[in-house]
This record gives structure tokens, sequence and C-alpha cells, in this order.
């Protein structure tokens, strides 16, 4: 499943903000404060409209925690609860559309579950807090599309309550990665795979690399060896965060075949040099996997090594989008490339990030 289109109304910065053209691979880039991640987390949000948890889950990705339901306002445009977030998207030539407003009745329903623990994200923990007066009583997702009736979740902070609609089942994998949870649980992602025998397309992904690597297995303790033909086994915290990070990115995609995987800042944590054979991998296992990656970088290397490795892969000649994102006098601004455009745009040092 792509995304083809995604259209964002009164979400945090955005007033309106139209993205076509999306393809395979989607590259977002801009100054500071234009608003990259919201995008991602908008996408995050409409690929998983059926949770009422997201809306918290996305503050949790920018260590922010709720305090009260009322902290929902800063989802909204000018922190305004009477202009509700809206967003659209069309996969394929169906449309998927998601609606949040504020939820001001005394209780949420009927049909509720009790949240027994506290969220957990990247080991930050929701508080929740029930001793203060808000202005609100919760946050309510109005979802519909893809042949889906209307449907309606809630979600109170306050209360730690949520109200869902459990015969329906979620259609889209996505997964929503930054440079600090990129590496979390790497081992169980990787045990999942060597249980379900699919460990053997990472290893396939990753000798385009490193052609001696023939295996990836686990110790005690979660430590993660590589088999690379030599007398022992090597740790794969020995082999550099090179290898590290493919490795993570790769287990990632196959985590959500024929989904969407989002990352904020995808170069973090990498030298340039070794940029290329991310991108090689990163290519390689999208078309494996059939993955639509959309992610967010700064760097003027990692653009350079993903139009490099591009050009090596036929299949990819059409299936890449860069966007600049452009704020001016709160307004914003998108800017499109395809894969020749970003070609001589580099060739001209042109200003891409």
């Amino acid at each position: 499943m792509k995304y083809q289109s995604i259209l964002i109304n009164n979400f945090r910065a955005f007033s309106e903000l139209q993205i076509s053209s999306l393809k395979r691979i989607n590259v977002f880039v801009g100054e500071n404060n234009t608003g990259k991640s919201t995008i991602l987390e908008a996408f995050f949000l409409l690929s998983g409209m059926s949770n009422p948890q997201l809306p918290v889950n996305i503050h949790l990705f920018r260590d922010m925690k709720l305090f009260s339901d009322n902290d929902f306002k800063y989802l909204f445009k000018d922190l305004n609860f009477e202009k509700p977030v809206k967003l659209s998207g069309f996969i394929g030539k169906k449309n998927r559309s998601a609606e949040l407003t504020p939820v001001f009745e005394k209780n949420l329903g009927t049909e509720v579950n009790t949240i027994q623990e506290p969220v957990a994200v990247y080991g930050s923990e929701m508080v929740l807090d029930t001793g203060n007066e808000i202005d609100i009583k919760g946050i309510r997702i109005n979802f519909s599309g893809l042949g889906l009736k209307k449907t309606i979740v809630e979600f109170s902070v306050n209360k730690g309550e949520v109200k869902f609609d459990p015969s329906y089942k979620e259609k889209i994998p996505c997964r929503y990665l930054n440079s600090k949870s990129l590496l979390d649980n790497l081992d169980r992602s990787l045990e999942n795979m060597i249980i379900g025998k699919k460990i053997e397309d990472i290893v396939k992904v990753l000798k385009h690399i490193e052609p001696e690597i023939q295996d990836i297995r686990l110790g005690t303790n979660g430590r993660i060896f590589v088999d690379i033909a030599k007398e022992e086994l090597f740790p794969l915290s020995i082999m550099g965060d090179g290898i590290k990070k493919i490795i993570a990115v790769i287990a990632s995609i196959a985590s959500v075949k024929n989904g969407i995987l989002l990352i904020d800042e995808i170069e973090n944590g990498l030298h340039h040099s070794s940029l290329k054979y991310l991108w090689q991998a990163i290519l390689t296992a999208c078309e494996f996997y059939k993955v639509q990656l959309i992610t967010t970088t700064h760097s003027y290397e990692c653009i350079s090594a993903l139009v490099e490795s591009a050009h090596k892969i036929n299949d990819y000649k059409e299936e890449i989008s860069l966007y600049r994102i452009e704020k001016k006098n709160q307004e914003h601004k998108i800017n499109y490339f395809d894969l020749n455009m970003l070609t001589t745009g580099l060739e001209n040092n042109f200003e891409l990030r």
C-alpha cells in the first residue's frame, strides 16, 4: 500500500498543506521549525486512525507528557480547539480521512475500556492527572475510508479511558521511528524475524552491501552476532554504528511489509561515508518488502547518497520524491523534486535542504 497524496488541515503549525506525487521513497527537507516532523505525525495518525492513543503517543515522540486532556491543544493550529484537525489521503484510488475534535461531554460513553497501566513509549510514561479542572473531557477521532463506514474513537487522559470499535482492524501496517527509538528493541525485532524464519530476508539485503555476511544470530542478554565467514561470530556492537543502523532500518522495513515506514532524521548517528550503504539497503529492502518510506533529513550528503544509489537501481528511476518545505509569514510552501530534478540540482550545487 502506498499513499499518493495527503491533505493536512489545522494540524500543529499547518493551516493547510497539500502533498502530492508521493512515491516509494519520499524525503522531506527544510530548515528547523518548518514542520517536517509534523508531516510524519500526520501520516502516522492517518495510518492508525482507529487507535485513540496515537494523539498521546506522538507527544511522547517529542518527549512531552500529557498531564490533562487540555494538553491536546498542542495538536491544533494556534492551540484553537474550535478548528478541528482534518487529515485525508489517497491510497491508490481509495480515500481515508480522520477528523480530531475535543470532547466536551461529561462522559465518553458506555463502551469504555479502562487503562490499567500508563501508556509507555520509548521508556516514557503518560502521566494521568485527575486532580485538575480542565476545559475538555478528551479527544475524539472521526474516521472513514477504504470502504469503511464512519467510525468514532475517543480517549481521555484524565480518566484513563478509551472508547473504540473492537470490530475494526487496521489494514495499513505503519511504524514511526526517530533517532532515539530506531535501535530500541532491535534484539526483539530480530528474534521475531528468526522465529518467523524471515532472517534470511535481511541477510539477502545485507549481502548487497557486505557480501561476507552469512547470518545474524542472537546470544544471551539480547546480544546480536553477525556471521561474516570468520572463525567466530562477531558481536554487532563492535562492527560499527553504520552496519548496526542498517540492520535496524532493514528490520523495521521488514516489520511493516506492504505498509508505511516513517523515520525522522534518518541520517542521525551516521558518518556521511556510510550513507550510500544505508540507501542501498533501504532501496533494496523497500522494493523487496513493498514498503513506502517517508523520512526527513537535514543532510546534503544524505540527499546525494540517495540520488547516487537510486541511479544504480533501475526500479527507482520513477520512485523518488523530495519535498523542500519553506515557511514565510506563518505560511508553508512545498517545492517538489523528482530524481531527474535532484540530479540536476546536485550537479549545479543548488541548495536542496
